[in-house]
């Protein structure tokens, strides 16, 4: 009898475990699904426009960075950490991306530079913060924050 007792009792605590991880994850899910869509510097931290979109394809995702109309950086690779060769401007430069939790890491490796940048959705979800570590050489953390903005098409 007492070890039945314990037997429920564990496998109660397992399914309220079990629960809590999977509400984890929902919550990890639709955080990230914030994340996509295009996003503004605020202007009194930058000279001119800067803007980051971050769009999700079938198994992966796309990130570009632009600076008035100007493509400065344009990543694409799986999102499950996997090296992918991509070139910003003429440069050759090897990146991975990867959700830790609700936010978008890319590790981005130029020559013997290496730079991880984290996107995230902070709750309401109109305001991205973007970390940028320079991990060699050491440098340090900058952490910027932007609004979701609507892009227009581009000036021909």
């Amino acid at each position: 009898m007492a070890r039945m007792m314990i037997v429920k009792r564990t496998l109660r605590f397992a399914l309220v475990i079990g629960l809590s991880a999977a509400g984890a994850l929902a919550d990890d899910v639709t955080d990230r699904g914030k994340l996509f869509g295009s996003w503004e510097l605020d202007m009194q931290a930058a000279d001119s426009p800067v803007t980051w979109t971050l769009m999700k394809k079938e198994n992966g995702a796309v990130v570009t960075n632009r600076e008035e109309d100007k493509i400065v950086a344009n990543y694409e690779c799986k999102l499950d950490g996997s090296t992918c060769q991509n070139k910003v401007g003429k440069d050759k430069v090897e990146l991975s991306m990867w959700f830790n939790g609700p936010k978008l890491v890319l590790m981005e490796t130029k020559g013997d530079r290496i730079l991880k940048r984290r996107f995230h959705a902070l709750a309401q979800g109109d305001v991205l913060e973007l970390e940028i570590i320079p991990l060699v050489p050491d440098g340090q953390l900058k952490t910027l924050h932007f609004k979701r903005v609507e892009l227009s098409a581009p000036r021909r």
